[in-house]
């Protein structure tokens, strides 16, 4: 198994058990979701004894219904009105930072030169994307915890369902993940 984690923070983000398909020039990942529901036991054990006089409590379920990364990830949806100038200026920056770890890799010149120019090629052509598509988008990212700046860092993940195929896909850039295998 594969686990593809966020360059910027180390959060694990989804597995090669999703159907991953390479886009363009292999440097986005578009990531087939399916939608789950799960039953969860959930026991409120305050530690007292149970009355011998009654019967045993039974476990509480609770009923979990959405994306399974999403579900898996305890990923946080960014708010319903989160801004298309708001991504565009996230994007911007997180650009910036994959552009900066090409430039400080081990490659000669040519090489930064050529993989820049084809990262930017597709951020373009995602950008021009989300831009067509921002109405049908939910945004996802990790739960902030504001105390540790790497959080803040992580990728604001894009959701689409389409409309027309029922297809729930999940985007990511190549740069921006580590591969670990288990």
């Amino acid at each position: 198994m594969i686990i593809f984690r966020d360059t910027f923070t180390g959060d694990e983000l989804f597995t090669d058990s999703n159907k991953i398909t390479k886009v363009g020039n292999n440097e986005v990942f578009r990531v087939t979701c399916v939608e789950k529901v799960t039953t969860e036991n959930a026991n409120f054990d305050i530690g007292a004894n149970a009355s011998a006089e009654e019967a045993a409590e039974e476990l509480q379920e609770t009923v979990v219904k959405g994306v399974d990364i999403v579900i898996q990830q305890h990923l946080e949806e960014c708010t319903n009105d989160y801004p298309l100038k708001l991504y565009n200026a996230f994007l911007k920056t997180y650009f910036k930072r994959i552009i900066a770890g090409i430039m400080e890799s081990d490659l000669s010149d040519e090489d930064k030169k050529a993989q820049s120019n084809s990262f930017k090629e597709e951020a373009v052509k995602f950008t021009s994307l989300v831009k067509k598509n921002f109405d049908e988008i939910q945004f996802f990212r990790f739960p902030i915890d504001y105390e540790d700046p790497k959080d803040i860092d992580g990728f604001i993940i894009p959701l689409h369902r389409c409309s027309e195929t029922d297809v729930i896909t999940m985007w990511f850039f190549r740069r921006g993940l580590k591969e670990e295998k288990c």
